[in-house]
C-alpha cells in the first residue's frame, strides 16, 4: 500500500466510523486502520530518510525545528531523522484521520487491546 492509498483508506474509515453501531465492526475497522497507519508512517519515514541522506547536520536540525521536534545534542542523527519523520507523519491528514477513528472507537469502549476491568 502506498502512502496515498493509506491516506485514502484512513480518511474513509474515519468518515465511516461515527455511523457504525456494531462494536465488532468498529474494532475490525480499527485493526485495518492501524495497519494503514503503520504502512503510512513507514512510507513517510522512507522518504524523509532519503531526503535527509545528503543534507548537512545543520539542515536536518533546521528541518527538525521547523517540524516541531528538536535534535538534542545527545541524540544520534538517525534518531533525529526518525523523530522528524514521525513529526511529518503526525501532521498528515492520514494520521489525523486515524486519531479521529481511534477517538470514535474509544468513546464506544473499542480499542485494539482487550481490556479487562475487575
Amino acid at each position: 500500500m502506498d502512502n496515498s492509498n493509506a491516506t485514502e483508506l484512513l480518511l474513509a474509515l474515519a468518515h465511516q466510523a461515527p455511523t457504525v453501531d456494531d462494536t465488532d465492526q468498529l474494532k475490525e475497522m480499527l485493526r485495518t486502520a492501524h495497519t494503514a497507519w503503520c504502512e503510512g508512517i513507514a512510507e513517510v519515514r522512507y522518504h524523509v530518510v532519503r531526503a535527509c541522506h545528503d543534507l548537512t547536520d545543520e539542515t536536518v536540525r533546521q528541518r527538525c525545528t521547523a517540524a516541531g521536534t528538536e535534535w538534542a545534542a545527545d541524540i544520534p542523527r538517525s534518531e533525529a531523522v526518525s523523530r522528524l519523520a514521525f513529526a511529518v507523519w503526525e501532521d498528515s491528514p492520514a494520521a489525523m484521520a486515524f486519531s479521529e477513528l481511534e477517538t470514535c472507537a474509544s468513546q464506544r469502549g473499542v480499542s485494539l487491546v482487550d481490556e479487562v476491568f475487575e
